[in-house]
């Protein structure tokens, strides 16, 4: 495990204690842009969300956390001014304060899962372990060569300033930074959904279809795992030899055979997030892939639902989230309405 990962996992716990007190609301890029451009808008809701926002946190009531997936969006804007605007405003409301990438948080998820049914004591729930800053999750560009030329005894140090830099220090300077222009090969998957159009016959299938694909991005994080569990109960990492005999292959199988039968649930929240939003976009025939920006949605949402209390968020994705029933899954409200999300905001 690199430095900055152990720095991180170290400081998580007492990140998140810091802010358990108050109420964890995650915005998509939709509602980042209301906070920057809504009091020019002339809506009058708009301007009462703004208000109410600002009022929640200067009471410490809220605090608005983000992900990679928020900051990369963010970076998505070409508008200089605009960009600067929305990391100001990121700055201000999250403090900085971010969820580790959606891989890092599987690997936790999977670690807890696995180190539970081995009945293993005293663990931390993945919801406290998941919290980090900023700047530490982006890596922002220029930390890891600084960082090599610095004493083992100033890794902490150099983390601890890190971490603490605002956004709009590190951003001062646009001409850095090019707008993120990361999309969905959308051609593709409207051909794809196309040609297996027939393939499942029941919404399960097609999620069971989803999970067997999506899976198999996760084996090289499961088999670290299982490496790092094996050196906790031993005390070395395993040999060659050993990891042959329990390999991500046989736990992906068992993952997949347990969604199958109903025997997890939100346990492993990316796994049960991701597929199933994804195989509703390609269950539901009419509908067309349009923008690019699918997997960014289905990012937010796993971002949002198993570590938020509120999530504001677009209108479809809201729908999806909601028919699926993720929201009641996984214990977190979910709005698109600009008046349903003031409504959810004056009743904090």
């Amino acid at each position: 495990m690199s430095h900055l990962l152990q720095y991180m996992e170290r400081e998580s716990l007492n990140i998140y204690n810091k802010y358990s007190n108050k109420k964890f609301v995650y915005l998509d890029l939709k509602y980042w842009i209301l906070l920057r451009d809504g009091d020019q808008s002339g809506n009058p809701i708009a301007g009462q969300i703004i208000e109410k926002i600002r009022q929640l946190y200067d009471a410490g009531k809220c605090i608005f956390p983000i992900s990679d997936t928020v900051y990369y969006e963010v970076m998505k804007q070409g508008d200089d001014i605009k960009r600067l605007s929305s990391i100001a405003l990121i700055d201000r409301y999250s403090e900085g304060l971010a969820m580790v990438t959606a891989e890092h948080q599987f690997k936790i998820t999977f670690g807890y899962w696995i180190r539970k049914h081995l009945k293993i004591e005293n663990l931390i729930e993945p919801k406290k372990r998941i919290w980090s800053k900023i700047n530490l999750v982006i890596g922002f560009p220029g930390f890891a060569q600084q960082f090599e030329n610095l004493s083992v005894e100033l890794h902490t140090a150099y983390f601890d300033f890190a971490s603490k830099i605002p956004l709009q220090f590190t951003h001062s300077n646009s001409s850095m930074f090019e707008p993120f222009k990361g999309k969905d090969d959308i051609n593709a998957l409207n051909e794809g959904k196309e040609k297996f159009k027939d393939q499942n016959k029941t919404f399960k299938e097609m999620f069971i279809s989803e999970l067997e694909s999506f899976i198999q991005e996760f084996k090289i994080l499961i088999n670290e795992e299982l490496s790092t569990l094996f050196l906790e109960k031993v005390g070395r990492l395993p040999t060659i030899k050993e990891l042959e005999g329990v390999n991500a292959d046989d736990y992906c199988k068992l993952i997949i055979q347990m969604f199958r039968e109903d025997k997890l649930t939100n346990e492993l929240p990316l796994l049960k997030i991701g597929p199933a939003l994804f195989g509703l976009m390609r269950w539901n025939k009419d509908r067309v892939y349009k923008d690019g920006n699918d997997t960014m949605d289905v990012l937010h949402a796993a971002h949002a639902l198993s570590n938020c209390d509120y999530f504001f968020t677009e209108k479809e994705l809201r729908s999806m989230i909601v028919q699926l029933k993720l929201d009641k899954m996984f214990d977190c409200i979910v709005e698109s309405d600009p008046k349903r999300v003031l409504d959810v905001l004056n009743s904090f």
